[in-house]
């Protein structure tokens, strides 16, 4: 039974902007499939790391099966072109639940609802509470 692939983000900094094909290469290795691109950016590094003072910066979005991360890192950690990278899980983002099209619901009431459930005060409630305190 085949694992359902979750959806990832790896920040890393190389030495040239060429070296994230090497990343790239990995990813294609293992099978994984990426979702959207940030295209390397030259950095200053606040410090130097192995012994460099800049870096290329980049990112990706990815889909991929679990049991396939710590394969990734291991490869990513071989590479001596590949400074620093860091992966994260994504959290899961639902569908928001649709109403039907026969429901109009004023954008002012469902802003109210959703204030509301998270708790935050409106300018009246604010101003409610706040002679409520000083009295």
């Amino acid at each position: 039974m085949e694992e359902e692939k979750i959806n990832y983000e790896i920040a890393y900094l190389v030495k040239n902007e060429a070296d994230k094909e090497r990343i790239l290469k990995i990813f294609d290795s293992l099978g994984i499939k990426l979702n959207s691109t940030g295209e390397p950016k030259l950095m200053t590094l606040a410090y130097p790391i192995k012994k460099e003072k800049t870096a290329f910066f980049g990112w990706y979005d990815f889909s991929a099966e679990p049991e396939n991360i710590s394969q990734l890192e291991k490869n990513l950690k071989l590479d001596q072109q590949i400074i620093r990278f860091l992966i994260v899980k994504l959290p899961k983002i639902s569908k928001k639940e649709t109403r039907p099209k026969s429901q109009n619901v004023s954008k002012e009431s469902s802003l109210k609802r959703s204030m509301e459930s998270q708790n935050v005060l409106t300018n009246e409630d604010l101003e409610q509470r706040l002679k409520e305190i000083l009295k």
